[in-house]
């Protein structure tokens, strides 16, 4: 991944987790209102943040079955 699609991701990402944390404080009482990682999967890929203190732990995985799809869908172009 190019360096300055990181950064736009980590930018996104943290923006996301901390919203995510605050809307989730407002919605539910303690103890059930801690956010301890996020998980979007779409259908080319999933997206797990998880932050620890001042870390925060990104991984962007491509969806296997997503590159079997466009797969398939450029065989039927062919024909």
């Amino acid at each position: 991944m190019p360096y300055e699609v990181a950064v736009q991701h980590a930018h996104l990402v943290l923006d996301l987790c901390s919203k995510s944390k605050r809307h989730i404080r407002e919605l539910f009482d303690p103890p059930d209102n801690d956010v301890e990682n996020i998980r979007l999967r779409t259908d080319d890929y999933e997206l797990i943040a998880a932050q620890h203190g001042h870390f925060t732990l990104i991984v962007i995985q491509e969806d296997p079955s997503a590159n079997l799809k466009n797969a398939n869908e450029d065989e039927e172009d062919m024909m």
